[in-house]
């Protein structure tokens, strides 16, 4: 038997490599680990030692200090052998491995788990649309588009596990065979439906809005498939009283999203590190501590804010060696926001908000368990990366509808309008064209859903003494009741506040007026649990 003992790396990224000690063919030990660090290598010696007392740790530890000797010269040299002719490389060249979606190619990243002779051992295959060839090859650090054109992939994964499989191998290997040989992909106008459907299965809409609400959810998961061609990503803002159906919408949305990253409680740190590692869908349920006033809430927010537009990032004093360096960590990407309370300003002006409310009695949506149709799960997920590898691009870059929007609005509903005007479907487009210049005349109003109350309380007291007021005297009512919160709302925006309860206008000479009786006023408060005699008559 071969007594050599043998020491292989691999680079991984950030001074890291992937380190497997070998005596002739039999592996002894595997880790990932910097081998520049004293730590590391000593953590290393020791387990190799104990399972070979033969070897010393000194001897080890110097193999490993040889090894990172060699690590280096690979970074040295690296630059040359990548740009033999010396020219300077073009920064949009450079993209993220694990989702690509351009107009010259389009690429995901799907990880594996190989049974090898070393046991099992993750991979990242690279699923590719170039043209009309469709190919898979293994995950390296260039991408090759056409002859003499390659994107240099960076920052390049490391070696999957078991739990990344499970989280981010979402496309189905029959799905995938069939993609490679040739199945045509299913259309958008498809995707929207089968994503719109297993979200009707499950949440319960405002009933006045379900079908535009539910627009904008279905395509906001396509979106999620193509974020990385955008400038810009809308945020989703999931508003509404306790019991309304926040969870259980998050928890929807995460199946079928991008690389779904849920979480309730979040450090500044863990998202950007996160973020910027895998690339993924931030589900953030519970977020009223956004408006708290704390060091770890404010570098959160620094880095939800940063979040929105591509490019964003956060920066930070990294130790490299026996120093420090300044280290970028990209955290662009779409994000889902579940609260009470209401959101700072800033962050809710990157938001579309979807207003939730309680589901009626005997609403089977609700009480559906989300694991009753795998086989459907599992056909929606695949008809979204095939999607997004065939029609994404080509969605985003659709023109825009025409529409009232404008600024901040047009930025936020762009791409969702995009995706849906490629579907083909004008009465659809109407829909979400309609919704949007609706949701975004009552922006205000969605920052601070703690106002709902208090304009229910105002309306219930004038109707209470038989007057027919319009939206505008609801809102003067309201503002004397509760001044501070109401100093930005509109007319318009207390009417569509109010048409989420299902409380509507009617004309009356010309004049919107609500003729909600003050009884089903009272109901609907007492269905949410809103004290509309919780301030004193003035």
């Amino acid at each position: 038997m071969d007594e050599t003992l043998v020491i292989d790396a691999a680079p991984c990224g950030r001074g890291n490599a992937d380190i497997v000690c070998k005596l002739g063919d039999k592996t002894i030990h595997r880790d990932r680990i910097n081998p520049s660090k004293h730590a590391d290598r000593k953590r290393f010696s020791k387990v190799v030692s104990e399972a070979l007392p033969a070897f010393q740790p000194g001897d080890i530890d110097a193999e490993l200090m040889a090894t990172a000797d060699r690590l280096d010269a690979l970074n040295v040299s690296a630059p040359e052998d990548g740009q033999q002719s010396g020219d300077e490389l073009d920064v949009s060249r450079i993209v993220r491995p694990e989702l690509i979606i351009r107009n010259d190619v389009s690429a995901i990243a799907i990880p594996k788990m190989i049974d090898s002779a070393d046991g099992a051992i993750g991979r990242w295959v690279h699923y590719i649309r170039c043209g009309d060839r469709r190919t898979s090859a293994p995950l390296t650090d260039r991408l090759n588009v056409a002859d003499g054109v390659a994107l240099i992939l960076d920052p390049m994964p490391g070696r999957p596990t078991k739990l990344e499989v499970a989280e981010c191998g979402r496309w189905s290997k029959r799905s995938r065979d069939a993609w490679l040989t040739g199945d045509s992909a299913p259309s958008t106008a498809m995707v929207l439906r089968a994503v719109a459907e297993r979200i009707d299965r499950y949440v319960s809409l405002p009933p006045e809005a379900a079908t535009a609400h539910g627009l904008t959810l279905a395509s906001w998961v396509l979106m999620t498939y193509v974020f990385r061609s955008l400038p810009a990503v809308p945020y989703l803002y999931l508003a509404g009283p306790a019991g309304s159906g926040k969870t259980r919408t998050m928890d929807v949305l995460s199946r079928m999203a991008w690389r779904p990253m849920l979480a309730s409680s979040l450090t500044g740190p863990t998202l950007y590190r996160g973020r910027h590692a895998s690339g993924g869908v931030l589900f953030l349920d519970e977020a009223e501590r956004m408006k708290e006033r704390s060091p770890d809430v404010a570098e959160l927010q620094a880095a939800l804010l940063a979040g929105y537009r591509a490019g964003g990032q956060v920066k930070r004093l990294e130790p490299i060696g026996d120093t420090y360096r300044t280290v970028s960590f990209d955290c662009f990407g779409p994000v889902v926001l579940g609260c009470i309370r209401g959101l700072p300003p800033a962050l809710s002006s990157r938001c579309i908000t979807v207003r939730m409310i309680r589901a009626s009695k005997g609403d089977v949506r609700v009480s559906r368990s989300l694991d009753d149709d795998v086989d459907g799960q599992r056909e929606t997920l695949d008809k979204l990366h095939c999607w997004a590898l065939e029609h994404g691009h080509d969605a985003v870059s659709m023109p825009l509808p025409a529409s009232t929007l404008a600024n901040r609005d047009a930025e936020l509903w762009g791409p969702l309008l995009r995706i849906v005007a490629h579907s083909g479907d004008a009465a659809a487009v109407k829909l979400l064209v309609d919704h949007a210049e609706t949701m975004s005349a009552a922006g205000a109003s969605d920052a601070s859903p703690e106002a709902d109350p208090v304009l229910l309380m105002a309306l219930h007291r004038i109707r209470s003494v038989g007057e027919i007021p319009s939206a505008g005297e609801v809102l003067e009512r309201a503002r004397e009741i509760d001044p501070d919160s109401l100093s930005e709302f509109s007319p318009r925006g207390v009417a569509g506040i109010l048409k989420r309860y299902d409380v509507t206008t009617s004309k009356s000479n010309g004049r919107k007026v609500f003729r909600t009786s003050p009884e089903t006023i009272a109901s609907i408060c007492d269905r949410y649990g809103y004290d509309i005699d919780g301030v004193n008559n003035e």
